[in-house]
């Protein structure tokens, strides 16, 4: 998905395969391995540059959905594990009730025991 990505980014596989490092073919390939599980094709390449088909509109939004959630897993992952770390500095105006700040900050340090603050 990320290389149909960066193809529909780049215009074309050639630019994609410089992006990514990747070789032309390899490119080409996995696009057509894409479309060949889809069952459709997702680029009009009739003309001289490569267009999105309907279905290409649609895989592509849809495919960006998808990295964009995968690529927020290692973070939402560390979180579900407790692996969050850190340093918070705080201030706090003088009219705020100390005992509201004790009750926040004993909750917070419950979820989160690897963040220290001062």
């Amino acid at each position: 998905m990320k290389y149909f990505i960066e193809v529909v980014k780049q215009g074309g596989m050639t630019n994609a395969s410089k992006s990514l490092y990747i070789a032309q073919p390899t490119i080409s390939k996995a696009i057509k391995d894409i479309e060949n599980e889809m069952g459709t094709p997702l680029f009009d390449r009739s003309k001289r540059h490569l267009i999105l088909t309907d279905a290409g509109q649609i895989f592509y939004e849809k495919s960006k959905e998808i990295v964009a959630l995968y690529d927020y897993l290692p973070s939402e992952m560390e979180r579900l594990n407790g692996l969050e770390t850190g340093h918070i500095n705080m201030g706090m105006s003088a009219v705020m009730n100390m005992k509201i700040l004790i009750n926040i900050l004993g909750a917070f340090h419950q979820q989160y025991p690897n963040v220290t603050y001062n």
